[in-house]
C-alpha cells in the first residue's frame, strides 16, 4: 500500500515524541486497514473460493475416482494443489536466488515418520519444490494442504 506524505501544520507545543506518537498511530491504522484486506484462508475450500473455483469440481480427476497414494499422477495433484495455495499466500513474491540471506520456505514429506513438515533453505534450490515467504505463510500453507488432502481423501496425514 502506497502512502503519500503531505505537510502537515504541527501546533508549537508538541514535542517531537508527540509527533512521533501520532505517526506512529497513524502507521498502526495503516497497517491494521492493510492487515483487514488481504485474503483470509482456514480451509482448502477458502483457497478454491478465492480462484473463484467449485471445490467439488477442481480438480474432477481427484473427485471422479478414488487415487491411491502409489498412483503416479498423485504427486502432480499434490504439487498442483500447493502451487495454487503459494499462488494465493505469497501474493506477488518469488524467491530471489540471488540473495544468500533471504530463506525460502517449503513443505516436505519426511520419509521416516512419512508426515509433512516445513523447512527452509538460503541458497540450495531444490526442483520441484514450492516454496514460499516466511515461516508464518509456511505454516498455512501446511495447514490448508493438508485439509486439501483430508478433502480429496489423499491421505491422513
Amino acid at each position: 500500500m502506497k502512502v503519500s506524505i503531505k505537510k502537515i501544520e504541527v501546533p508549537e507545543n508538541f514535542s517531537s515524541e508527540d509527533i512521533l506518537k501520532v505517526a506512529k498511530a497513524a502507521q498502526d491504522v495503516i497497517d491494521e486497514i492493510s492487515e483487514s484486506k488481504k485474503p483470509r484462508f482456514k480451509c482448502w475450500c477458502d483457497v478454491l473460493d478465492y480462484y473463484r473455483v467449485n471445490p467439488h469440481v477442481y480438480p474432477r480427476h481427484l473427485r471422479s475416482c478414488n487415487l491411491l497414494e502409489n498412483d503416479p499422477d498423485i504427486d502432480v495433484y499434490k504439487y498442483k494443489i500447493l502451487a495454487l495455495i503459494a499462488r494465493a499466500l505469497n501474493g506477488d513474491w518469488k524467491p530471489d536466488w540471488s540473495d544468500p540471506r533471504e530463506s525460502k520456505w517449503f513443505i516436505r514429506c519426511d520419509s521416516y515418520d512419512d508426515r509433512y513438515h516445513i523447512s527452509y533453505c538460503y541458497e540450495l534450490y531444490y526442483p520441484g519444490m514450492v516454496y514460499f515467504k516466511d515461516e508464518d505463510v509456511a505454516l498455512k500453507a501446511l495447514q490448508l494442504f493438508k485439509d486439501s488432502l483430508r478433502f480429496y481423501s489423499i491421505d491422513k496425514n
